[in-house]
């Protein structure tokens, strides 16, 4: 995959949800990770928040956020 993240950060107002930006060399790339991160447990969603293309070079932001029990305590066993 030619997916690389350049930023991450965390949404004040939720525990829950991530903004990431990056870029792809080639831009079915974004719908194909955007498709496997929504398969995943414990993402309630993913959404396209931003998405050009210039040159042969798309640069995204996904906002992700994860289902509460995302971040449940693992416990020892």
């Amino acid at each position: 995959d030619s997916v690389v993240f350049t930023r991450i950060t965390t949404m004040a107002d939720s525990l829950y949800t991530l903004d990431i930006w990056g870029q792809a060399g080639i831009s079915n790339d974004v719908v194909a990770y955007q498709s496997a991160l929504n398969g995943l447990p414990v993402c309630q969603g993913v959404e396209v928040v931003e998405q050009r293309t210039v040159s042969g070079r798309t640069t995204f932001r996904f906002k992700i956020t994860f289902k509460p029990e995302a971040l449940k305590e693992e416990v020892a066993s």
